[in-house]
């Protein structure tokens, strides 16, 4: 019987180690990636179609080698759990041999597979293994004494919650004290495999060096569908979901309830998915209700989140709601949406700025400054005169704009300009009808700050096109979203060539980084619920909370990118 990989098993590999080879025999590992990934292929083969791996073919150091081996085999049909095998042997085909006949006389359904290669293990002490350890080696397996029979792969490990995994591993820590073992973290060559690919993985997730239309589409498709599922018959989203230990939390944001209908329109403009639409309308119906008068004469409307009227609020709605209406040609919320902006307008001071946070109760403001909230309102502003053609809300923007320009940001230097990609991206569409250079030259600056900002040469590689240590998908994503902006405006007016190149080598380096995070098949094996992660983002590499804020900023951006693809704008 397999070993299921959600649960504790001591002992678990022992009886199926039938060449008694354990983790400190294993021999150095530098094989060729095309020659694992070919008897990676033939493994796939041999327990999909019920027969012996056939060798022929591989390669003569594959056959050749007779050095100590282990090979793990993780199976799941991504529904039920996944179960975890254990193969040993003299050489790396003996060792593959031995896991698959395991697998051979088990009924399954099984399809989807992580196939470990064993590398040299690293020796700790039995003092060095404390609990600040056991946090930090998400990305080594960890194997305790040969009698013990007990080890975890990197993956099994770090898809545990924290609470799971202290209870795990200080239990068979105590337990290898007790025997006088030593325990050895150790790392894997790890490979994904279906009845269509295999895959190289790192640390769990793929690498994605080559985009396509069709790859950006797919992950966009994913992550709109999650947001889908994700609606409850309220209308109200699943806000943060725990992947680790399938727990939903309570806390909420109506800003990014907003942001996420917005994202679920613009997939539903490029796929007309009627499911996606249908889940955003429902949504919607939330928002409206979080909808009240507001004003010293309640003669506006805000959206109101636990008694608080917030620019970014209104400024989100109406952003969203606009898409709506341009999406489905249905002009219901017009109205609605002159009177949300029109709270903004009356809370904006001469010099442009706005008023960011009042109390709903007695129309006081708080005093909060938001650095993103400018930006939601000026983008908002302008999309609403795209529908109406008010020109008061263009004046608005315009003012806005100056009192950020001239007035916030001015004499700053660029290392100090907030990254604020809904700034970026207002600014791409008021330029277009309020053309000033200074708009122009504000959008190089801020370009110029995230792109210095970000890790092209990195400690690791799949940090590479982030920002931040550690890195995290969100804030990557957004500044993919107001780059793709920001090359809009400056392609469609002939800005420098040079400058033209370095923001698409951004956004591409960033989209490929975002996708690292996205829950695939392949890494999700581990989880209690696959289904239900299916599709998400989770926070970084490390941390696998999906929040709908940051599925929305990875969809819009991705959407950001395929576009461009699709209609010609760039080539990748």
């Amino acid at each position: 019987k397999p070993s299921a990989s959600n649960d504790t098993f001591p002992n678990r590999f022992q009886k199926n180690n039938t060449a008694g080879i354990w983790f400190n025999e294993v021999a150095e590992f530098d094989f060729a990636e095309a020659d694992l990934k070919l008897l990676v292929k033939r493994c796939t083969d041999a327990y999909l179609g019920f027969k012996e791996v056939n060798t022929k073919g591989l390669s003569p150091a594959l056959l050749a080698d007779k050095k100590p081996r282990m090979v793990f085999v993780t199976l799941t049909d991504t529904f039920g759990p996944a179960y975890v095998y254990l193969g040993t042997g003299k050489g790396i085909v003996a060792a593959v041999k031995s896991v698959v006949n395991q697998i051979l006389p088990i009924s399954t359904i099984m399809t989807v597979a992580k196939i470990d290669f064993v590398e040299s293990p690293i020796d700790i002490t039995q003092s060095g293994l404390q609990r600040k350890h056991v946090s930090k080696i998400d990305f080594y397996g960890l194997a305790f004494a040969k009698q013990t029979g007990f080890a975890l792969l990197a993956d099994e490990i770090s898809s545990k919650s924290k609470r799971q995994r202290h209870h795990d591993l200080i239990a068979s820590y105590k337990k290898a004290v007790i025997e006088k073992s030593k325990v050895d973290l150790f790392s894997s060559k790890s490979f994904y495999a279906d009845q269509n690919e295999v895959v190289k993985l790192y640390r769990g997730h793929r690498f994605y060096k080559k985009l396509n239309e069709k790859k950006l589409l797919k992950a966009a498709s994913l992550g709109a569908k999650y947001l889908t599922r994700s609606v409850k018959k309220s209308g109200k989203f699943i806000y943060s979901y725990l992947t680790r230990s399938d727990k939903v939390q309570k806390k909420y944001n109506m800003l990014r309830h907003a942001g996420t209908i917005y994202a679920m329109l613009e997939y539903y403009e490029v796929s007309k998915d009627k499911e996606v639409l249908a889940a955003a309308e429902t949504a919607i119906g939330y928002l409206k209700k979080k909808i009240k008068p507001c004003g010293n004469k309640k003669q506006y409307k805000c959206v109101v989140d636990k008694e608080y009227v917030k620019l970014g609020g209104n400024g989100l709605a109406i952003i969203a709601l606009s898409k709506y209406t341009l999406v489905t040609s249905d002009k219901q919320y017009i109205p609605l949406m002159q009177s949300l902006a029109s709270w903004m307008l009356s809370v904006q001071k001469p010099n442009g700025q706005f008023v960011y946070k009042i109390r709903l109760s007695d129309e006081k403001d708080t005093g909060f400054v938001s650095e993103y909230y400018p930006g939601e309102a000026m983008l908002a502003l302008v999309r609403l005169y795209n529908l109406d053609k008010n020109e008061k809300w263009l004046d608005a923007a315009e003012k806005d704009a100056s009192y950020l320009i001239h007035i916030r940001d001015k004499g700053k230097k660029i290392s100090r300009l907030n990254h604020d990609h809904w700034l970026l991206m207002a600014l791409n569409e008021l330029y277009r009808h309020r053309k000033k250079k200074d708009y122009l030259e504000h959008t190089v600056r801020i370009v110029t700050a995230i792109t210095d900002a970000q890790h092209l040469e990195p400690l690791f590689p799949d940090y590479h096109g982030s920002y931040y240590v550690p890195p995290r998908t969100t804030p990557t994503a957004v500044r993919s979203e107001g780059l793709i902006a920001a090359y809009h405006l400056l392609l469609d007016h002939k800005y420098q060539t040079a400058m033209l190149l370095k923001i698409k080598r951004a956004f591409e380096a960033g989209i490929s980084f975002q996708l690292q995070t996205q829950f695939r098949k392949e890494n999700t094996l581990y989880l209690k619920n696959a289904q239900r992660v299916m599709g998400g983002f989770k926070r970084g590499l490390g941390n696998y909370e999906i929040r709908i804020d940051y599925v929305q900023h990875n969809v819009s951006s991705i959407l950001g990118m395929y576009k461009m693809l699709r209609d010609g704008e760039i080539e990748y």
